[in-house]
């Protein structure tokens, strides 16, 4: 039960960070799951609880989805979420936490130093290789959105069309990876038992978020969630 009641303040907190500021559930979620449990598990839990909060945001900005520049990220992404799930699955755990660790401190730096620095070109051959890399973290750490958010700021006409097109291509990456995690290992007791808990938190979370939407700055809420994911990368690599 202490497990199940810290896990779900971290579903609050994640939750809490993705309507506060526009992203970030599954960094701020995958900074702490692995601690409670098996890499897979924190994966399919995330991806469960995640998935309400996703489809509200689809569904309230559908009409301003691009589907002309989400096609190709979209196909490359599930092509590279295929191989990081295949891999993922054929790890063993404490080696996955491990690069799970050392990609959690490298996007902690990458975020702090070079995220407002680094612009890629608008052509298919960036949003092939941004939807690529995007779907083989997305699918080894449940962490895909940075290539694919570098790609659609300069890809999106304006911010409206650049979340609803993001929330559409996270969209379908979740129903891919749950159907890939459900087929080849299943849905584990522990997952089951704490994803309605789960569910019902990260909603809350989300009504919170957007309440305070205004009145937080999304680049602190977002500099707090990257010295967590350093700390935590941190723990994975050397505990």
């Amino acid at each position: 039960m202490a497990d199940i009641i810290l896990i779900c303040l971290v579903l609050l907190f994640a939750s809490f960070v993705q309507a506060a500021s526009g992203f970030g559930y599954a960094i701020a979620a995958m900074a702490f799951l692995p601690i409670f449990l098996p890499l897979t598990d924190g994966m399919m839990l995330t991806i469960i609880c995640s998935f309400p909060i996703m489809l509200y945001l689809y569904i309230k900005n559908m009409k301003h989805v691009n589907y002309r520049i989400a096609v190709l990220p979209l196909v490359f992404s599930l092509a590279g979420a295929l191989v990081g799930m295949m891999l993922l699955v054929n790890s063993p755990n404490a080696l996955a936490l491990r690069i799970l660790g050392g990609f959690l401190v490298a996007l902690a730096i990458y975020f702090f130093m070079f995220s407002e620095k680094i612009k890629i070109p608008n052509n298919r051959i960036s949003a092939s290789v941004a939807g690529l890399v995007s779907g083989l973290t997305g699918g080894f750490f449940n962490i895909g959105g940075p290539p694919v958010v570098l790609f659609y700021s300069v890809a999106a006409k304006d911010k409206k069309e650049y979340l609803a097109t993001l929330q559409f291509l996270f969209l379908c990456m979740s129903v891919v990876k749950f159907t890939y995690f459900a087929a080849t290992l299943g849905i584990s007791k522990q997952v089951l038992t704490i994803a309605p808990f789960g569910v019902g938190i990260s909603v809350v979370g989300m009504v919170l978020g957007m309440l305070v939407f205004n009145k937080l700055s999304g680049k602190v809420v977002h500099r707090v969630v990257y010295v967590i994911m350093a700390l935590s990368g941190l723990w994975y690599l050397f505990s």
